[in-house]
């Protein structure tokens, strides 16, 4: 037998592997190691193919900035900070001034650098209620969980597309009541 020394408050009792005594190590984290919420920071009309510019991280009093070390984006190119399952949600509030359009957001992949990409996530929106004036309304939502084998090679973009750029489409910003965003939250490790 041998005597194994304290451990810290917190610490659990860990086996290090069979023929060696077994020692007090931190326990496993169970919480969420990354997560992180941007948007876009002014509106937009039109396609974005990929939305590229005027992007920032949430700032909204009360409202998550990140957990961890957080997304880059480089022309809309995102990169991951670590491997894992990733959550990916996109929402986007939009008007038009007319109900004869849809939108289309999606999120693309690319696991070779950005050499080449593919539909990962994909949602449809048309106009809805008009407000009384001349803007109709909707809503969008995508989301789709990514496997991140490789930060180097795994990249995402969000992309776009209007069918009606005549209708005078808007995406709006993410200061028009924290409507629109993009979330990445890693769920597990690969």
């Amino acid at each position: 037998p041998v005597a194994v020394g304290p451990g810290t408050d917190g610490q659990v009792l860990t086996s290090t592997g069979a023929g060696s005594p077994p020692a007090f190590e931190d326990a496993a984290g169970g919480g969420i190691s990354e997560m992180d919420h941007w948007s876009w920071t002014s509106a937009f009309s039109g396609n974005a193919a990929p939305l590229s510019s005027n992007l920032a991280r949430n700032s909204q009093a009360g409202s998550l900035t990140k957990v961890g070390t957080g997304m880059t984006v480089s022309s809309g190119v995102w990169t991951f900070p670590s491997t894992g399952y990733w959550e990916i949600a996109v929402r986007a509030k939009t008007n038009a001034s007319s109900n004869n359009h849809y939108t289309r957001i999606y999120t693309e992949h690319s696991s070779d650098g950005g050499s080449n990409w593919v539909e990962s996530s994909l949602s449809y929106g048309g106009t809805g209620g008009n407000d009384g004036g001349n803007s109709f309304f909707e809503g969008i939502h995508a989301y789709h969980i990514h496997k991140i084998s490789n930060v180097s090679n795994d990249k995402v973009r969000l992309m776009f597309y209007v069918s009606n750029s005549g209708a005078n489409w808007t995406a709006t910003a993410a200061a028009d009541g924290g409507a629109s965003g993009i979330f990445f939250k890693k769920l597990a490790d690969v």
